[in-house]
């Protein structure tokens, strides 16, 4: 398991802070040192991160003079990230918007043609556990990095309980050995939490992965089985984008009859191809490029025909 001062809340960080500091008030102090910084003119997301360091040792300064306690760092660090949480995800979700577009776009396909993990991967368990997908539907909804990798981590243990469970019934029930512990390892588990991923259609899920990986570096580094699940989770993601490249490739229109640029330095094979092609092909909506790609293939028709002679 993870380490249990990993999953906290809030909540649980203000009970901290007072329990150290004897100050019902901690949380308003921290709050207004806070209110003094203007984080809102930090114009990238590298400067901001280096921001919030430093707004972290500035407040322990003023707050927990001569401590040392990286402890409290870790639990400052919550509350900033917490409190300007809005601000750090409108810049991420500005500059992945694009791809949370397309992978939540991918997401509906999948569960609009009744997607499997079968689909996506070799695993004897084709079902994906709805307890998992209601977990990490509510992903965007954390405010902390702290949180994110606790929804993460909860998740992948759902989907590892339902999984090692179906495997101990089928060993029960067809083996002898019905008290051995089953060994299950990361390939059963992937096409599971990929289409985990994809039922519970997350609109901004390259965000939430961005600002785990950029604002939760020192805590990965810290939690080695935190890292690993969230590196999993990576994983899935990069497989359902290749998957999702290949069925676009696939579904890429094979249109020969038009271009999009004026047709130039071919070669004899591709030239007779391309007459063929542009003197059969139909005059409906027909583009400005076509027109000069026809009017190209009718000169090259002229230049090969005209002056020949019949050779008896």
């Amino acid at each position: 398991m993870a380490d249990s001062e990993l999953f906290c809340t809030i909540t649980s960080v203000q009970q901290d802070l007072i329990s150290i500091t004897k100050n019902e008030n901690i949380m308003n102090d921290i709050e207004r040192c806070i209110s003094c910084w203007d984080y809102n003119k930090t114009l990238t997301l590298d400067q901001l991160k280096e921001d919030i360091k430093q707004a972290v040792i500035e407040i322990k300064e003023v707050l927990f003079p001569g401590n040392t306690d990286m402890q409290i760092n870790k639990l400052i660090y919550f509350v900033v990230s917490w409190q300007i949480y809005d601000f750090i995800s409108f810049i991420i979700h500005r500059k992945f918007s694009k791809d949370d577009f397309e992978f939540y776009e991918y997401s509906k396909k999948f569960c609009n043609n009744n997607g499997t993990p079968n689909e996506l991967g070799s695993t004897f368990y084709n079902v994906v556990p709805n307890s998992a997908i209601v977990e990490l539907s509510m992903l965007n909804t954390k405010r902390t990095v702290f949180e994110k990798l606790q929804c993460l981590y909860s998740v992948y243990d759902y989907v590892f309980v339902d999984i090692k469970s179906a495997l101990i019934s089928l060993i029960s029930k067809y083996s002898e050995k019905e008290f051995d512990i089953p060994i299950i390892n990361n390939k059963e588990v992937v096409p599971v939490l990929m289409a985990v991923i994809l039922k519970s259609k997350l609109f901004y899920l390259i965000s939430d992965i961005y600002f785990i990986r950029e604002f939760g570096s020192d805590i990965l580094k810290e939690n080695d089985e935190m890292n690993k699940i969230y590196k999993i989770f990576e994983e899935c993601i990069h497989k359902i984008w290749i998957l999702r490249n290949h069925e676009q490739d696939l579904e890429q229109p094979k249109n020969k009859g038009r271009t999009d640029k004026v047709e130039q330095n071919l070669n004899v094979c591709e030239t007779i191809d391309f007459v063929q092609n542009m003197t059969n092909n139909k005059e409906d909506n027909r583009t400005i490029l076509d027109e000069e790609n026809k009017r190209i293939a009718m000169l090259i028709v002229s230049a090969t025909t005209d002056n020949l002679t019949d050779i008896e």
